[in-house]
C-alpha cells in the first residue's frame, strides 16, 4: 500500500455548499473539521499513484500543517463501471473515496475535492456528502506554444510539467504543443537550446501520458526553414497573417515534393512516441495567393494536408486529424465545404473566434457532421507584450464567445503563450464542462482555491475592473508601444477615466492581499494580479511605463516567467512578445 500522511492543525471555517449543475453537482450534510491527511493508492497501478502527491502537495502549499484532530482519509480508484469522463467523489465519515472512469478522471476528480476544501492556515473543511463530474463537453484541451522564448519555450520542464497538472487538475483532458524546435525560432537557436528543447519535449510527452491525457502535435502547414530554395517561396501578396518568408508554394516545380519531405522528417523524429493525434494550419504561419493556391483555406491548403494525412497515418494509424479553419473568410468557407462533403478522414474543424464566432458555420450545417471545437485567443489579446504587463482576465469576454459557439461546439483548444493567461484558461474550461455556470461562478472558485481567505465579492470586482482597464486597441510598432500609442493617441479625460478604474483596482489588491492566506499570499498566481494592479496604476497615473515602481513590477514578473531569454533578444530586436517592456540592464527606448 503506498499511504502518505499529512498533518495540518486546527481551526474552523464554513463549507459554502456548490450550485447543482449538469456537469459538477454536490449532495451535502454535515461538515467536518480535518487536521491531517492519510492517502492511499492501493487501488491504483503503481506508476499512477503520484496522483497522491498531486493532492497532499496542493493541500500542504495552501495550509500549515500539524499533527492533531481529526484525519481525512482518502481513496482513488479507477471505475470501469463510470463513464470515461465521468467522476464521483464520495465523502463520508472521515473518508473521500474518488473513483474515475478512466485514470485523467481520476485526476479530475482528485481536483475537485481540492476545490471542494476550505482552507484555513491551520486546518480544512469539507462536508460529507457525494460530488460528481461528468463534464457536458468531451473535448477539453489546452495549446502550450513554445515558441518565441516564451514561459512554455524557456522554463525549466519541471516548472511546466507542474503546470499541466494543474491544469488537469481543473479538468483539461488534452494538451497540444510542439515537440520540434520551432522555424520561427531556428535562425537565433544555439545547439544547447536544441538540446534543452528536445529535453523539455521528451518530459512533456512522458508526463501527458502519465497522466492519460490526449496530446496533439502539428501537422503542418506550408512553412519551411528560411534557407529553403528561394524558387519555392510563396505569393506573399495576402491580405492576412502569413505568407511570409517561411511560406512554401506547393504548386511550383518540386516544392510539393519538398513540403512532404520536411513533414516525413519532422514526423520520423518523433515517431517512437505515442501521439494521438495531429492539427493542421492554413494561416500563420502559411498560406500562398497564386492562381493555383487561392483561396488557400479551400483550395491549396486541403490539398496539401491531405497528403500530409496519408504520412501520418503511416507511422500512427489510428490518429486523430483536427483541420483549423483558423482566418478563414467566406471565400475559404465556401470551398472548404466543397471539399468537406468530399473527403473522409477529418475527425474536428477548429473554429476560431476573435472577435466574434464567425458566422458561416453557425448558419451553414456542417457537411457530414463533422465535430466542431472552438479556438479561444486567451493570450494575445489587447496590449502588447501580452501579460507583460501582469495578468491577462477577461471572463466576461470569453463567457460571450463560449454562448455564441455554444450551439455547434463539443470542446475547444486554448491557445496559451504561458501563464499570465491562467484565469482564462480556468474560465473557458469551467464553461465548457458546465454550460449552465457563469463566469462570475467560475471566478469564485478559483478565488477559494487559489486565493483562500479573500472575499470572493472582492475578487470579482476586482477582475472586472482589470478587464475595463485591458483592451489598447492600438497597433504595434514595438514591443510595447500598444501601450505607449494609447497613452499618445488618447484624451485626458478617459485616460483620467482609465486612471479611476485603476486606483480601484489597486485598492481592493491590497485588500485582497492582506485577506489571502499567508502560505498563498506570494504564489505567482497573486502576485501576477497584484502585478498588474500596480503597473496599470502606474501607467494610467502618471501616462508613464518607467515610473520607478512599474520598472520592480516588470523585474519581478521578467523572474515569473523565465523571460531573461526574451531580455536579450529585445536588446537585438528580436521577439519580446510575452516580456515585461524592459531592455536588458532596464534600459528603454525614450517616451516622446
Amino acid at each position: 500500500m503506498n499511504t502518505h500522511y499529512w498533518f495540518i492543525s486546527a481551526t474552523c471555517m464554513v463549507l459554502m455548499t456548490s450550485m447543482v449543475q449538469a456537469a459538477t453537482s454536490i449532495v451535502t450534510t454535515q461538515q467536518v473539521t480535518y487536521t491531517r491527511i492519510q492517502t492511499s493508492t492501493k487501488d491504483l497501478p503503481k506508476d499512477k499513484a503520484f496522483v497522491a502527491s498531486m493532492l497532499t502537495e496542493r493541500i500542504g502549499e495552501r495550509t500549515q500543517l500539524q499533527g492533531r484532530g481529526k484525519t481525512l482519509k482518502v481513496s482513488f480508484r479507477i471505475d470501469p463501471s463510470l463513464e470515461e469522463d465521468e467522476a464521483v467523489i464520495d465523502i463520508s465519515k472521515g473518508r473521500a473515496v474518488v473513483r474515475g472512469g478512466r485514470f485523467r478522471t481520476v485526476v479530475a476528480g482528485t481536483g475537485q475535492l481540492l476545490r471542494a476544501l476550505r482552507y484555513q492556515e491551520h486546518s480544512v473543511v469539507l462536508r460529507d456528502g457525494r460530488q460528481t463530474y461528468h463534464p457536458a463537453n468531451h473535448f477539453r484541451q489546452a495549446y502550450l506554444s513554445r515558441h518565441f522564448d516564451n514561459f512554455f519555450h524557456r522554463a525549466p520542464a519541471k516548472d511546466i510539467l507542474r503546470y499541466i497538472d494543474d491544469l488537469a487538475l481543473w479538468g483539461i483532458n488534452g494538451i497540444h504543443t510542439m515537440l520540434q524546435y520551432p522555424e520561427v525560432d531556428a535562425d537565433h537557436a544555439t545547439p544547447a537550446d536544441l538540446d534543452s528543447f528536445k529535453t523539455t519535449s521528451d518530459q512533456i510527452v512522458e508526463h501527458v501520458h502519465a497522466l492519460d491525457l490526449i496530446l496533439t502535435v502539428t501537422g503542418g502547414s506550408n512553412t519551411a526553414p528560411s534557407d529553403m530554395p528561394k524558387e519555392y517561396h510563396a505569393n506573399k501578396n495576402i491580405p492576412r497573417r502569413g505568407a511570409d518568408e517561411y511560406n512554401v508554394c506547393p504548386e511550383k516545380p518540386g516544392a510539393l515534393d519538398y513540403l512532404l519531405s520536411l513533414r516525413k522528417e519532422a514526423v520520423q523524429k518523433f515517431a517512437d512516441k505515442k501521439i494521438d493525434g495531429f492539427v493542421y494550419w492554413p494561416y500563420d504561419e502559411g498560406g500562398c495567393t497564386c492562381e493555383e493556391c487561392r483561396p488557400w483555406g479551400g483550395k491549396g491548403y486541403v490539398k496539401l494536408i491531405e497528403k500530409y494525412r496519408n504520412i501520418h497515418e503511416e507511422y500512427y494509424p489510428h490518429c486523430t486529424h483536427l483541420v483549423s479553419t483558423w482566418f478563414f473568410d467566406d471565400d475559404d468557407w465556401k470551398l472548404f465545404y466543397d471539399y468537406l462533403f468530399r473527403q473522409d478522414w477529418i475527425d474536428y474543424l477548429i473554429v476560431d473566434a476573435h472577435n466574434d464566432f464567425p458566422r458561416f458555420p453557425l448558419e451553414h450545417p456542417i457537411p457530414k457532421n463533422i465535430k466542431i471545437i472552438t479556438f479561444p485567443e486567451i493570450s494575445m489579446w489587447g496590449r502588447r507584450p501580452w501579460g507583460g504587463f501582469g495578468a491577462i482576465a477577461m471572463p466576461e469576454r470569453f463567457e460571450r464567445l463560449f454562448r455564441q459557439a455554444q450551439p455547434v461546439a463539443c470542446g475547444f483548444q486554448l491557445y496559451s503563450e504561458g501563464i499570465f493567461e491562467d484565469l482564462n484558461k480556468i474560465v473557458v474550461n469551467g464553461l465548457y464542462t458546465t454550460p449552465a455556470s457563469h463566469a462570475d461562478d467560475i471566478l469564485e472558485k478559483y478565488a477559494h482555491y487559489e486565493f483562500p481567505g479573500c472575499d470572493t465579492e472582492d475578487f470579482k470586482e476586482f477582475i472586472r475592473l482589470l478587464e475595463a482597464t485591458h483592451w489598447t486597441r492600438q497597433a504595434p510598432n514595438t514591443h510595447h508601444s500598444y501601450v505607449v500609442n494609447y497613452l499618445k493617441n488618447t484624451s485626458d479625460e478617459e485616460l483620467a477615466a482609465r486612471a479611476r478604474l485603476a486606483d480601484k483596482a489597486l485598492v481592493l489588491a491590497e485588500k485582497i492581499d492582506k485577506s489571502i492566506l499567508p502560505s498563498m499570499r506570494k504564489s505567482w498566481r497573486w502576485r501576477i494580479f497584484k502585478l498588474r494592479a500596480v503597473i496599470d496604476h502606474e501607467i494610467f497615473n502618471n501616462r508613464n511605463l518607467y515610473t520607478p515602481a512599474a520598472i520592480e513590477a516588470y523585474r519581478e514578473l521578467v523572474r515569473i516567467y523565465h523571460a531573461e531569454e526574451q531580455q536579450r533578444g529585445l536588446a537585438k530586436g528580436y521577439g519580446g512578445h510575452t516580456c515585461p517592456p524592459l531592455l536588458p540592464e532596464y534600459k528603454r527606448e525614450p517616451q516622446n
